[in-house]
């Protein structure tokens, strides 16, 4: 089931299940700004007559159930990161913070630095703590703890991806196929009949939902998988440059898509002329993807830390899980001097 991130279609007027998102998508204000309206009143006298306007006229009813509870809360999350993964780590991270923290929670974070069973351990840590609510990204891992959670109503959401134990909790990821098509889409135009896939171990989920469009758009591609100890950028593309039928553009992780464009540059081989690249990197690479002039599928993790810290707010304050597959597209093309007509064979 997709959860649809279109907050100007809320629910219906008077329907009687309009949720907190709704009010504030209605009023045109921050989750946290409607249910510190609707609760305390302290906000803006300006935000305060938007939101009970919003409410009236959607028909919002608080659950008041739900609200009782809030006495019995300790206000802090858990974060539980599977590996913490450079820049896009710390922008989810920002963004989920600063959401949660202005309703007043406390967010703790961890990493079980790539173990599954330390971050199975950490899950119970948290649980331990009577944290109200908790986000996992990337989890995998038994699960065990999941079930004391389930009983004690502690709300969890998946974020990015889930698997193991975890495939029954709620999960919040982020989609890449608007710009994906956006590039294939140009990558055609420009000629390409043939692309390359470097999928590294790094982030396999962003390569991997790529490849998915691709497929769908019938691009051809050749896919370069995981190998053992560091991926060798000039051996890659001596290699590529070589055969007879190649790929004419390489569509890569930020990391590799740089290793590569250094390779090519000591090769001696001409980037767009000879071969076409773009990078597939997170929102805070944008300043060194600009200082490169490469292309991009550009990702901003941090509009999905901010979904899911109004979504888990929404949680609590509703009584209501979410959807089992919540999905918001997180990402942009972005054509740079990386890109050109695919060479003439």
């Amino acid at each position: 089931m997709r959860f649809t991130m279109d907050r100007d279609l809320p629910s219906s007027p008077g329907s009687g299940h309009a949720t907190l998102i709704d009010v504030a998508a209605r009023a045109k204000v921050s989750v946290a700004t409607a249910s510190r309206a609707l609760s305390t009143g302290k906000v803006s006298k300006k935000n305060l007559e938007k939101v009970n306007r919003a409410a009236e006229l959607l028909g919002y009813v608080p659950n008041t159930t739900a609200r009782n509870l809030q006495s019995t809360r300790t206000m802090t999350m858990g974060l539980v990161y599977h590996h913490m993964a450079g820049s896009i780590s710390f922008e989810l991270l920002d963004a989920l913070t600063a959401t949660v923290e202005d309703q007043g929670y406390s967010l703790f974070i961890s990493s079980a630095r790539g173990q599954d069973d330390r971050f199975d351990m950490l899950v119970k840590r948290f649980l331990e703590r009577r944290v109200d609510a908790l986000f996992c990204v990337h989890p995998t891992g038994t699960g065990e703890a999941l079930k004391r959670f389930e009983r004690t109503g502690t709300p969890v959401l998946a974020l990015f991806s889930r698997s193991g134990g975890y495939q029954r909790v709620p999960l919040l990821s982020g989609a890449l196929d608007k710009a994906s098509r956006e590039a294939i889409g140009r990558l055609k135009e420009l000629g390409h009949k043939k692309i390359a896939l470097v999928m590294t171990e790094r982030r396999m989920s962003a390569m991997t939902a790529f490849r998915t469009t691709a497929t769908r758009l019938k691009m051809p591609m050749d896919c370069y998988g995981p190998t053992e100890g560091p991926f060798d950028a000039a051996a890659y593309v001596s290699d590529l440059m070589a055969r007879r039928d190649r790929p004419t553009a390489i569509v890569a992780l930020y990391p590799d898509a740089v290793a590569i464009l250094e390779a090519c540059n000591d090769l001696k081989i001409s980037i767009p002329k000879e071969i076409s690249l773009i990078s597939i990197g997170d929102h805070g690479a944008h300043s060194a993807i600009g200082v490169r002039s490469l292309s991009a599928i550009r990702t901003n993790p941090g509009k999905l830390g901010r979904t899911a810290g109004a979504l888990m707010l929404d949680w609590l304050a509703e009584g209501k899980a979410l959807p089992a597959e919540n999905t918001i597209d997180i990402a942009n093309w972005l054509e740079r001097a990386t890109t050109g007509p695919a060479p003439r064979s």
